[in-house]
């Protein structure tokens, strides 16, 4: 049997399982339900260490892309980090009024601008309510990482983390002189001036560029603010510090771009001192969807278009990203 024929077994499967569910839970008024929460993502707790009544402090992995929208197509292939599923993490979390402190170990490359700011602010919220935050970087937590990362009361990495790429970037595709030489005309009808100013056929006007160069530096501002506030440094020494160079954990904490050096459990003793608690329930919070239980995330094994077809766009998009 053929890899494709399996997918397609697998496939099949998998929607006349839906069409089981589906007609059994329509008299009850469930079908809604099913579709709107198969890709919201709960939490299960396993503890580590410590039983009884006590005081807990909570490990969570971050890992993957930071975008807007971490639902996308139900067999997407890309791990992602979105507002909309952090902050209903925090609000599982927060509901237990036994966790002190939560412990994310974060991988990531980065990403969207907005989201990053959007868990900044999310994380944030979560210290407001009286827990500490400590992010433990693991082999990658550049750019956009880095951004979310400053939120957090204390910040650990491996000496060889791969950090900091403080910085934004954004890329548009011209193809014009490859279109002349195949002698492909792309012809364009617009009401605004600057409404193809992404097009992929043509280079930007010096006007163009100036307007794009401007969204850039205010999210490179954005950028340079939340550092300076989350570690506590002056503006221009970040914007010294913040040119997209990468830098190993071992630099960046001699440039106090972290606090520390160390694993997860070097987290969860800050975390704990943070907290005055000599003694806490280790609790670790697994992630996964209605889709992960009911399928075993079949998800992986097929469609990998939508995930390469979103990379060849054309488009506008600017990105806390590695240039590399």
């Amino acid at each position: 049997m053929t890899v494709w024929i399996k997918r397609f077994v697998i496939v099949s499967l998998f929607l006349v399982l839906l069409g089981v569910i589906a007609a059994g839970a329509f008299g009850a008024g469930m079908v809604t339900g099913f579709f709107g929460r198969v890709q919201e993502t709960g939490l299960s707790e396993e503890v580590i260490a410590g039983e009884g009544e006590m005081a807990k402090i909570g490990i969570i992995r971050f890992d993957g892309l930071i975008l807007t929208s971490g639902a996308g197509d139900i067999f997407s292939t890309d791990t992602l980090i979105s507002p909309q599923q952090v902050k209903h993490w925090f609000r599982e979390i927060m509901a237990d009024k036994e966790v002190k402190a939560l412990v994310i170990e974060l991988n990531s490359p980065g990403g969207s601008p907005v989201a990053a700011d959007e868990i900044y602010k999310a994380i944030q919220a979560f210290r407001k309510s009286g827990r500490s935050v400590v992010v433990v970087m693991e082999d990658t937590a550049t750019s956009g990482a880095y951004f979310i990362a400053v939120a957090a009361d204390k910040i650990i990495a491996s000496p060889a983390t791969l950090t900091g790429s403080i910085g934004v970037i954004t890329e548009i595709t011209n193809i014009e002189e490859l279109l002349n030489k195949i002698g492909v005309n792309l012809e364009v009808y617009k009401a605004g001036k600057y409404k193809d100013f992404t097009s992929f056929a043509r280079g930007r006007t010096e006007e163009e560029k100036k307007l794009i160069q401007e969204f850039v530096d205010t999210a490179y501002d954005l950028f340079i603010s939340r550092v300076a506030e989350g570690r506590g440094l002056e503006k221009n020494v970040v914007k010294e510090l913040a040119q997209g160079q990468v830098y190993s954990g071992s630099k960046a904490l001699e440039l106090r771009l972290i606090d520390g050096l160390g694993s997860v459990e070097d987290g969860v003793e800050e975390a704990q001192k943070l907290q005055n608690l000599p003694h806490a329930k280790i609790v670790r919070y697994r992630t996964e969807s209605a889709l992960d239980l009911l399928l075993g995330r079949i998800e992986t094994m097929v469609n990998p278009l939508p995930a390469l077809m979103n990379r060849f766009t054309p488009g506008f998009r600017a990105a806390y990203l590695p240039s590399f």
